[in-house]
């Protein structure tokens, strides 16, 4: 009987077959699909920054004629989502495959490194795991920076195992200081990474220099042009993005992290697939420590020192999301994978055919259900199937995301309700007010009137409800006008725009309704 850690030639190459299949069908989401760009304002700006690179050579937004930076760097947008734009030109959606991409290569290099570390039952049952458990698959479904930039920590990790302590040669480490230095460009929490191979390469007898230099040099290279970046777009090499457009809360620290947000941020612990994933990242850890090798151990304690940080960082960190624990998340499942494997009785480890058949039961049997609501997308077809050319659409969608769907020579012009939509909710602030007053009241007071006084400027210059004139100027000039009530009743649109509206035709079936006066 062969045993497991040493299966034949092709049963390893059937195996990573079904488990790629299985990755494949869990992460794919089509381009129309992710086009609603859901997650405000981080998706609009990924993708709508890639494709105007690709088709204008700026990475810009534009805002009513006025072309403003977006406040996440360019390094997601021009590296990972800009080549899909390439390949798919005209579809806004078009940057979910560059993060499928990512993903899969991530759960590939996973499926690395389980296997090395834990054998092919530790590979399988950790890819199973993150597919069939955890939220990975549902994450790397939007155009976000979270799936790839995990995906590029396993990469590291993989690197790390093969490297065996230290005896890495010099691609690798290369390698190393390349992925390393990506996973921190697209989330810079990931620079975690750097210190266990900071010791690795420390402690390596042949060639330390040559090795500490290879792993921080690209590093320290993305932070230099990050620096260059911010001085030569914001004018200040350490002002970012986030600080221009969001001033309350980057701008001061002690509104970014504090203490007094652990209690609420606890609360992630009621997701049930955190709450799994750190389960298995505690059991899975020690159970290795018990029983696994010395390649098993080395690795639970490299994951501890890369997720601490970064979950203690999370937990005082202001804004609440499960996604931002993805990276624990998904390493629990693999040292759980692991973990199980090391444990097995010696008989179910000789079965080498196993592993394989789980893989291809998940593949046959087992389907996760990713739906999502395409609502803002259905928005966009309603509108280019029921308005004319020239109409004016007032909406709670950001006019930045619709008026990216319009064809060259549309005369379509759209407007924010209020200063509820996003990007019209901002105030930007180019140089930093030392002491807003009055002072923010919470973290998230992006329109502090302090910021104000203080030289902050409207991203958006003006809403439907602040201007109602705007839609009767149009219907006087026998533009048609129509109100995109999306999570919106008629009576809150009245409130909204101070008057009473009068719309024409049916108003039920359809997200549009048109306005025939403001009486």
């Amino acid at each position: 009987m062969i045993r497991l850690d040493r299966p034949s030639a092709w049963i390893r190459v059937a195996l990573f077959v079904a488990l790629a299949v299985a990755s494949v069908r869990g992460l794919y989401r089509s381009a129309y699909d992710a086009s609603s760009l859901r997650i405000t304002p981080d998706e609009v700006e990924y993708a709508l920054g890639a494709e105007r690179f690709v088709r204008l050579g700026t990475f810009d937004l534009d805002f009513e004629g006025t072309r403003l930076p977006p406040s996440s760097m360019p390094w997601f947008s021009v590296g990972v989502l800009a080549p899909a734009y390439l390949l798919v030109p005209n579809e806004i959606g078009a940057g979910v495959y560059g993060v499928f991409v990512c993903s899969l290569f991530g759960l590939l290099a996973l499926y690395a490194l389980c296997t090395r570390v834990g054998g092919a039952w530790g590979g399988t049952l950790a890819v199973l795991g993150v597919l069939t458990l955890g939220s990975y698959p549902s994450v790397a479904q939007y155009i976000m920076t979270d799936a790839p930039s995990v995906a590029l920590v396993f990469g590291a990790l993989w690197l790390f195992a093969r490297m065996d302590g230290g005896r890495g040669k010099h691609l690798e480490w290369w390698a190393a200081g390349v992925l390393i230095a990506a996973a921190f460009a697209l989330r810079s929490v990931h620079l975690a990474l750097l210190p266990p191979f900071l010791w690795i390469a420390w402690s390596s007898s042949v060639g330390r220099l040559r090795a500490l230099i290879a792993v921080t040099l690209p590093t320290f290279a993305i932070v230099v042009a990050t620096w260059i970046y911010q001085a030569h777009v914001f004018g200040d090499w350490s002002r970012s993005g986030y600080q221009y457009w969001m001033s309350v809360p980057y701008d001061y620290p002690e509104l970014v992290w504090s203490p007094r947000y652990f209690a609420h941020n606890l609360e992630v612990f009621g997701n049930a697939r955190i709450a799994v994933g750190f389960g298995c990242l505690v059991v899975g850890g020690v159970l290795l420590l018990l029983r696994g090798e010395r390649p098993a151990r080395r690795l639970v304690l490299t994951c501890a020192a890369v997720v601490a940080p970064i979950t203690v960082f999370f937990l005082g960190y202001f804004y609440f999301d499960a996604r931002l624990h993805l990276l624990a998340e998904t390493l629990g499942f693999g040292l759980a994978g692991i973990g199980v494997a090391a444990w097995l009785p010696r008989r179910v480890r000789e079965l080498e055919f196993a592993p394989l058949l789980l893989a291809v039961g998940v593949v046959v049997f087992v389907e996760r259900d990713y739906s999502r609501s395409n609502a803002r997308r259905e928005v966009v077809d309603e509108i280019a199937a029921r308005t004319p050319n020239d109409a004016l659409i007032v909406s709670l969608n950001e006019p930045i995301y619709l008026e990216a769907f319009e064809p060259a020579g549309s005369a379509r012009t759209f407007l924010a309700l209020s200063r509820d939509v996003e990007f019209a909710s901002k105030l930007l602030t180019p140089v930093r007010v030392p002491s807003p007053e009055p002072p923010p009241r919470n973290e998230i007071d992006h329109r502090c009137e302090g910021l104000r006084r203080g030289g902050a400027r409207e991203a958006v210059l003006f809403t439907a409800n602040e201007r109602p004139d705007l839609i009767e100027d149009a219907l006087r000039a026998g533009r048609r006008v129509f109100l995109d009530r999306s999570g919106l009743d008629a009576a809150a649109a009245e409130q909204l725009l101070g008057r009473h509206l009068r719309f024409r035709g049916p108003q039920s079936g359809h997200r549009l309704v048109e306005i025939a006066a403001l009486l």
